[in-house]
C-alpha cells in the first residue's frame, strides 16, 4: 500500500540493528534497541534503483548463487541492496514475520519503510514475508522457524539438499 509522507521515513528515525549469525540462514538482522513497538519504522530498506529488467538479468545470477536482496519498488523499478544496501538487508523471510514492510511516497519517492508488526525485543532476530512467487516459496518453505509446541524450546529446520535437519538449541 502506498501512502502519503512518512515523517519517521522523512527523519530517518530508524531503530538500531545489528547483524549476527541466524539458526534460519546465513546471518540475520537483529533489533539493538531496547524495544519496538507494533507500527514502529525498524528501518529503511536501501540500495540501487535498478530497472525491471535490470533486476529480472541480476536476479538469474542471484538465483544460482541463492542469494539476492531485490525488492520490487514499483512495476518499473526495483532496489537491489546487495551492494549499496544497509544491514536491515539481512533480515530473514518468514511466513509469520516480525516486521513488514510497506512502500511510502516520501518527498515525491517512493521508499520502502520496514516496520515492526509486533512487540519486538532487544536481541530479537527481525523477518518480513518476502512474497516468494509458487516456485520460490516451495523452495524455500522449511528455511524458516517453526514453533512445535510439543517441544521444549524452538525447534528450526535447516533446509539442505535432499533432507531435513532438526536442531534444538542447547538449554545451557
Amino acid at each position: 500500500m502506498i501512502t502519503c509522507a512518512d515523517i519517521s521515513l522523512q527523519r530517518k528515525l530508524y531503530k538500531q540493528i545489528l547483524i549476527a549469525e541466524s539458526d534460519v540462514a546465513g546471518y540475520g538482522a537483529f533489533l539493538g534497541s531496547s524495544v519496538a513497538y507494533p507500527g514502529d519504522l525498524i528501518a529503511e530498506y536501501t540500495g540501487e534503483i535498478i530497472t525491471e529488467e535490470e533486476a529480472d538479468r541480476r536476479g538469474r545470477l542471484y538465483d544460482k548463487q541463492a542469494c539476492s536482496y531485490l525488492f520490487n519498488l514499483d512495476e518499473e523499478r526495483c532496489v537491489d541492496a546487495r551492494q549499496f544496501g544497509n544491514k536491515i538487508r539481512f533480515a530473514n523471510h518468514s511466513s509469520k514475520p516480525n516486521c513488514v514492510p510497506k512502500i511510502k511516497l516520501v518527498n515525491g519517492d517512493y521508499r520502502i519503510g520496514i516496520y515492526a508488526k509486533q512487540a519486538i525485543f532487544q536481541g530479537d532476530e527481525l523477518f518480513f514475508e518476502y512474497m516468494y512467487d509458487a516456485h520460490q516459496r516451495q523452495q524455500f518453505v522449511n528455511n524458516e522457524r517453526v514453533d512445535d509446541s510439543e517441544q521444549d524450546g524452538l525447534i528450526i529446520l535447516k533446509r539442505f539438499p535432499d533432507n531435513y535437519i532438526l536442531v534444538r538449541p542447547s538449554s545451557d
